[in-house]
């Protein structure tokens, strides 16, 4: 019975990983169909707008490359 109940517990473990993974992936591309309306509303140009998707996407990857060795 206790082999039933930590393979629930695995499940259940893996699935929230997962999910918390893929709302992580997504929100680092959740800006980019707003970047002309936060143009606009900032009276910024489009040079100046198109920095954040790319400092949101170093920000990203910077993040993994300091954190991941920290996991190993």
């Amino acid at each position: 019975m206790t082999t039933d109940k930590n393979s629930l517990t695995q499940r259940s473990t893996v699935l929230t990983l997962a999910i918390a993974r893929g709302l992580a992936m997504a929100n680092v591309y959740y800006n980019q169909p707003l970047l002309a309306d936060m143009g606009r509303s900032l009276n910024i140009s489009v040079q100046q707008v198109g920095f954040i998707p790319t400092l949101t996407q170093t920000g990203y990857a910077v993040g993994l490359l300091l954190l991941v060795p920290l996991g190993e």
